[in-house]
């Protein structure tokens, strides 16, 4: 019954869901609808369906991509749920196929490690952009960002309200600091975005309440307030949020980590960065103009901070660049150097802002999600290289299986349930197209370059890596991770906990 049932499920097709291959041609959309199928009764209420539906609650899109560009983990899931439930029907020790499925995952991670190739070029980069994201435009723009911001930079995504997509350089400064005191933040969020703020850094522990009432008096610009300082007392703390002066104003003071042994150097380079001075004293406190300095935004969560838009002037900062790398040469302590590099590399990084409109909010919502998937598989290449996609490298991967030395029968059925897996993306992309899945794994396992791939729009087998159908190692190895995770805590933890009858 259980079988009769998943076959019925997997066959099962409204009027209106139709295949669907979006931009990287090796992706689709199926539609699961088993309470539509009259048989003796609506066909969810069978015990034997539950099971099938577990893996399939919000699978109905079976290879839409997620955040991270997951393209076959779907598919996967559910032959492992299937199966595995065979297998372990059928009497095998749990805890042989287990081990079986972990010798057989370290051995596949071993192989696609060795067969990755590394992402440099422009090119490169816009291959795996374009095949991720399904426009050529993003994969160019998401190129350009990285090569732009460089190796210490990083990329953000925005939305704008125009129609097209672009994109931002700037300078910025990122900071695992948090923020330790807020007044009137946006309470719908928990991170506090400051456009075009007044930054004051103070070096000591703020214990003069005046220090910012003193800002905020007949000085005040009516803008943001940004307040970089060791801490706050108390007292200071509840008399600013207590004060009418404060209370009209946006103020959010952040905290340097304690454990962070060069913040005081920090500091100065954030006073060059954002146009201001570093405060160093309370005592007859006298507010100048000149003390404070500005950026174009300032993103603070809980625990990080990042100022975009520097206010110091580019000589100045090439000027402080050129200080950091003479001491870095001049060092002689290994320690010391590394952080140098470390401030070097915070004060010259660079962020690229991908803006991203569209007529209607809709539509901006899903170029932002595409432009998401798209940056975050190129990051992960450029981090672990790329492989043949469209499921050639799990496919060839599953070759590498044959070699492996088992101990128990235990074991051999684990790892033939993983190499069953691997067989998956391929077998159903080409079904899903309208073509034989058996016959296509069965040829491209026959082909003895392992780069050549099926091209359901055209039905050829072609090069996948020259078409642009490539994959992140990197997102491979995490579907991998979660298909196995996902087999130990629905199946193996819940079979071994059941009472014995």
């Amino acid at each position: 019954m259980f079988r009769l049932a998943s076959s019925l499920a997997s066959k099962v097709r409204l009027p209106d869901s139709t295949i669907r291959l979006v931009p990287a041609r090796f992706c689709w959309r199926r539609n699961f609808f088993s309470q539509n199928i009259k048989f003796c009764g609506p066909l969810i209420a069978h015990p034997a369906n539950q099971l099938i539906q577990r893996p399939k609650l919000a699978e109905n899109h079976t290879c839409d991509l997620d955040e991270d560009g997951l393209r076959y983990l779907s598919i996967m899931r559910q032959a492992m749920f299937i199966e595995g439930r065979k297998v372990l029907g059928s009497g095998v020790d749990a805890m042989d196929l287990k081990s079986g499925i972990y010798m057989a995952l370290d051995a596949i991670n071993k192989h696609l490690k060795c067969r990755a190739r590394m992402v440099n070029t422009f090119e490169e980069i816009s291959q795996v952009g374009t095949a991720a994201g399904g426009v050529r435009k993003i994969g160019e723009l998401i190129a350009e960002a990285m090569e732009g911001v460089g190796k210490g930079g990083f990329c953000i995504v925005s939305e704008k309200k125009n129609c097209n997509i672009e994109l931002e350089l700037m300078h910025a400064m990122k900071l695992n600091w948090g923020n330790i005191l807020h007044i009137y933040p946006d309470e719908k969020f928990r991170t506090i975005v400051f456009k075009n703020p007044n930054v004051l850094i103070h070096e000591n522990k703020i214990s003069n309440k005046n220090v910012v009432k003193h800002i905020l008096g007949p000085n005040a610009y009516k803008r943001p307030l940004l307040i970089i300082t060791e801490g706050v007392e108390m007292e200071v703390a509840g008399s600013l949020v207590l004060s009418p002066a404060c209370c009209q104003s946006e103020i959010c003071v952040v905290k340097p980590l304690e454990f962070e042994e060069n913040w005081k150097g920090i500091i100065q380079d954030l006073a060059i960065f954002t146009g201001g001075r570093v405060v160093t004293g309370e005592s007859d406190f006298i507010f100048l103009p000149t003390m404070l300095g500005s950026c174009k935004e300032a993103v603070v969560s809980g625990s990080e901070m990042m100022i975009r838009g520097s206010s110091g002037g580019h000589a100045r900062i090439r000027s402080r660049c050129e200080q950091l790398r003479s001491a870095i040469k001049l060092s002689t302590s290994d320690y010391e150097r590394k952080l140098l590099e470390e401030r070097l590399m915070k004060l010259s990084a660079k962020v690229a802002t991908l803006k991203v409109g569209g007529a209607t909010r809709t539509e901006v919502h899903k170029r932002s999600k595409r432009v998401h998937i798209a940056l975050n598989a190129v990051k992960a290449a450029v981090e672990e290289g790329i492989l043949p996609g469209g499921g050639v490298a799990l496919l060839h991967a599953s070759k590498e299986l044959d070699k492996l030395q088992m101990s128990s029968s235990g074991e051999k059925i684990g790892v033939q349930l993983l190499q069953h897996v691997l067989k998956m993306p391929v077998y159903t992309i080409a079904s899903a197209a309208g073509f034989e899945g058996s016959v296509v794994v069965r040829k491209l396992l026959e082909h003895d370059n392992p780069d050549i791939g099926f091209d359901p729009v055209r039905g050829e087998y072609v090069d996948a890596v020259e078409c642009g159908l490539v994959d992140p190692l990197k997102l491979i190895k995490k579907i991998l991770d979660d298909v196995t995770s996902y087999f130990l805590t629905e199946l193996l933890v819940p079979l071994q906990d059941s009472p014995v009858t």
